[in-house]
């Protein structure tokens, strides 16, 4: 068994503690709207979205 690595280096004019607020806090809101392809509804159903909290992911369908 092997293991396999990939990295990626983007170039952005958004700075990079903005982009992990937006993809950690803000990912329930956010990713049902920017891919609605693949992510229905993304709601919390225990807790306050911290650690520990238990969120429910819908997918779209096909």
């Amino acid at each position: 068994m092997g293991a396999l690595t990939f990295t990626e280096v983007l170039i952005s004019p958004v700075a990079a503690g903005k982009w992990y607020e937006a993809l950690i806090f803000h990912s329930d809101n956010l990713f049902p709207k920017l891919i609605p392809e693949f992510f229905r509804r993304i709601e919390i159903i225990e807790g306050d979205g911290g650690p520990g909290s238990i969120k429910k992911a819908e997918f779209s369908a096909g």
